[in-house]
């Protein structure tokens, strides 16, 4: 059939835009075509053909692809909801993720411009779906075995503590104000399916507690250190104080040493390493059994493995480690297992696999709003297939 005389304007602006040749009055013009509906074929024939062609040495800027993003994805969404919005590592992939402006994970998944607001045709109707946490979860423990529901109780004062006031801010951020010299403990728990919740300890250092996550920490600090214990992954940011250093335990395992410092700790009991990567300052950390001890630098990771054994990643993967904190699921290279972890806690699921484990790698960085239907459908563009069943999510080639 041959083309309409749009469709072959289309593909005239379509290939010097990638080619960086098109004018600032043509490529208006082609955000106009790129809109058109009635275009819908050929826009997607054309982001095909660049899509199999990726290896190629494309170029664009994140201001060309937002773009794009905007002309394709933002008419078709409603506008009472803001649409999902994919950080791409602009060096690493192809413009073929530009193009698509929603999900392109290492070459590997694409997903289509509506995938916002309709399922796959193949599975619309048959899968039932998981919402992203929309809210926070987490439950403070007092020292007197009180427990406190974070998301049942109305901002401000949630009450005071032997000197200690405890405030829940507009944001959800919980502070602790004040000072004692009584030594009481309590425990900050975030459960799977919680939204990534942060705090201000009584000495100014702050925290954030991912998913599945817990901190214990004394209303104020006492004496000549400042010690708190972790379970699962947290972000700290701690208030200098030479005379005082800031110590983490970590699942009875290990502890982090630090004067002041950015750090994450990912300590989940179902990952192979406890990881301690540092993005300013200087941390210490200690194997408890053994008492070896790794000092690292920022843009380091030390990664403490079973039988005390540590190794040092010298130049960490900065923006997969803080991606949970900054609101993206990011995967870099990792295996099916890996990625199911992180949809487990962060969609408070149970995943089962159907016979053997799929072989497959992936790559990428999407924002964790999306609910997981949308995170499904990008998955099967790698040959894996998914049944959700209730909360439990079964996994099979």
């Amino acid at each position: 059939m041959a083309m309409t005389t749009n469709e072959q304007r289309l593909e005239v602006l379509f290939d010097k835009y990638i080619q960086q040749s098109i004018s600032a009055t043509e490529e208006q013009e082609l955000m106009a075509l790129l809109a058109d509906a009635s275009l819908a074929a050929k826009r997607e024939a054309l982001i095909e053909k660049v899509y199999d062609n990726s290896t190629a040495d494309f170029s664009l800027t994140p201001e060309q692809s937002d773009s794009i993003f905007t002309a394709i994805i933002q008419p078709s969404l409603p506008q009472t909801r803001q649409a999902p919005i994919v950080k791409f590592q602009w060096k690493r992939w192809a413009v073929a993720a530009s193009i698509l402006a929603a999900i392109a994970f290492g070459g590997y998944f694409i997903l289509s411009k509506n995938i916002a607001h309709q399922q796959d045709e193949s599975t619309a109707g048959t899968r039932s779906d998981v919402k992203a946490p929309a809210t926070n979860k987490a439950m403070i423990t007092l020292s007197n075995g009180q427990s406190i529901y974070l998301d049942s109780v109305a901002n401000g004062q949630l009450l005071q503590q032997n000197g200690i006031e405890i405030v829940k801010l507009a944001d959800g951020k919980i502070v602790y104000k004040g000072t004692t010299t009584e030594v009481l403990y309590n425990t900050l728990t975030n459960p799977r399916g919680s939204k990534v919740i942060d705090m201000a300890l009584a000495d100014g250092s702050h925290v954030w507690l991912n998913a599945g996550s817990s901190i214990s920490f004394p209303l104020a600090f006492v004496g000549k250190e400042r010690k708190v214990s972790i379970t699962g992954e947290a972000y700290f940011e701690v208030a200098k104080n030479a005379a005082a250093p800031f110590i983490v335990d970590i699942n009875g395992k290990c502890h982090v040493e630090v004067l002041g410092t950015h750090f994450n700790v990912n300590a989940y009991t179902d990952e192979s390493a406890i990881k301690t990567t540092l993005l300013e300052g200087s941390v210490r950390v200690t194997a408890s059994a053994s008492k070896i001890s790794k000092l690292i630098e920022p843009g380091q990771q030390a990664q403490l493995h079973a039988n005390d054994h540590f190794t040092i990643q010298k130049n960490a993967p900065i923006d997969e480690v803080m991606a949970w904190k900054n609101g993206y699921l990011n995967f870099n290279n990792a295996d099916l297992p890996t990625v199911m972890r992180k949809l487990e806690r962060w969609y408070n699921i149970q995943v089962m696999y159907e016979g053997e484990v799929p072989r497959r790698s992936f790559g990428g960085e999407i924002q964790n709003s999306l609910t997981l239907s949308q995170v499904l459908h990008i998955l099967e563009k790698n040959n894996v297939r998914f049944k959700v069943d209730g909360n439990k999510l079964i996994v099979n080639n």
